[in-house]
């Protein structure tokens, strides 16, 4: 039998070759090429292996996420805090398209993940400090960051090496783009999908060396916030689902908590 058509499509938009997917997985090439045909099916160790390396997950996974995200949320008593990270959501959009963003500074509400979720379901790895998570308003970063997805980010506050995605602010208003950063000192702010190309922004130093848009030669407010940990590309859009109806279902309890105590 062959591949499902969830497996088949996440393969085509990881970029891999059958070749670097066995390899990735641990199988000689022939068998990557027997289960795409139907010869074979992949079973046991070599299934999991498989969708780990796609970024699929199986829905029994999902729904303990979603188990241990709540009861994270709603109860942090008797927490061993090694095993959970911070994660602070934000009612904020960063603009991924046309128009401003409404920034809002506090964030909406707060609460723990447990490390396996964002190591074995998420695929993101642990950092030393919190995370932050804000919400995608725009298509310019189609195809894995979609209109009204959750954004996870880490908080670095500057970029790391030369580039990548980040969250970003550009004169006060939060952002996400592909950065890509030159040894003239210049920046470019990519869209990822390239029918919004001409949203594209390139930052060059100013005499003082403070960032100026290339376009207009004006100065601007360019802050770092920290690069985006998930989503990753090949990241099944059923898992993208889940997450977001947890954060929005976390915060829907909390508000009710409040309203009950006020």
């Amino acid at each position: 039998m062959p591949l499902s058509p969830d497996i088949v499509t996440a393969f085509h938009r990881s970029g891999l070759t059958q070749e670097e997917l066995a390899e990735k997985i641990g199988v000689r090439r022939p068998t990557i090429s027997d289960w795409f045909t139907g010869k074979r099916e992949p079973r046991g160790r070599n299934m999991a292996r498989l969708k780990e390396v796609l970024g699929l997950q199986d829905t029994r996974v999902a729904l303990d996420a979603k188990r241990i995200v709540r009861n994270g949320a709603k109860d942090t008593l008797a927490i061993n805090a090694d095993e959970y990270v911070d994660v602070r959501v934000h009612a904020v959009e960063v603009s991924a398209g046309t128009g401003l963003a409404v920034f809002e500074q506090e964030i909406a509400y707060s609460f723990k993940l447990h490390r396996f979720i964002l190591e074995r379901v998420l695929g993101v790895p642990v950092p030393v400090g919190p995370i932050g998570v804000a919400w995608v308003a725009g298509d310019c970063m189609l195809p894995d960051l979609r209109d009204g997805d959750p954004v996870f980010f880490e908080y670095t506050r500057r970029l790391q090496g030369p580039g990548g995605r980040y969250v970003l602010w550009l004169n006060d208003e939060p952002i996400v783009k592909r950065v890509q950063r030159f040894a003239d000192g210049s920046i470019e702010l990519r869209c990822e999908n390239r029918a919004c190309g001409d949203k594209d922004e390139l930052l060059i130093p100013n005499e003082d060396g403070t960032p100026m848009l290339e376009r207009t030669g004006r100065p601007v407010d360019f802050q770092v916030i920290g690069p985006v940990l998930w989503p990753r590309k090949a990241v099944h859009a059923v898992l993208v689902q889940e997450v977001k109806e947890v954060l929005r279902q976390g915060y829907t309890e909390i508000r009710e908590d409040l309203g009950r105590l006020g």
